[in-house]
């Protein structure tokens, strides 16, 4: 499936493949392909971090929230029982 095509960059980014026009899912301001830096700006600090080569998964206990990283981007964002957040969705062209 091409909308899931992506690569790595500097073994830091990866940039994911996009059409025109696509579904944009974000959750509290944080979404799919977004960099750390950017997600802490917004959630600040995780109650605590998994690390795994060049993977991580970002834990908010308080929101019940977790982000998983690979290669500095985000590629899975879950909610669990209680979060306060939903996912929103927009649709861009």
């Amino acid at each position: 499936n091409q909308k899931n095509d992506f690569i790595i960059v500097n073994d830091t980014q990866t940039l994911h493949r996009s059409s025109t026009d696509y579904y944009y899912e974000s959750v509290h301001g944080v979404h799919l392909g977004m960099s750390a830096k950017e997600a802490r700006s917004i959630l600040g600090n995780p109650t605590f971090i998994d690390s795994s080569g060049y993977r991580s998964k970002w834990h908010y206990s308080d929101s019940k929230m977790v982000l998983e990283f690979a290669s500095g981007s985000i590629e899975a964002i879950k909610l669990y029982r209680g979060c306060p957040y939903t996912f929103d969705i927009f649709w861009i062209k």
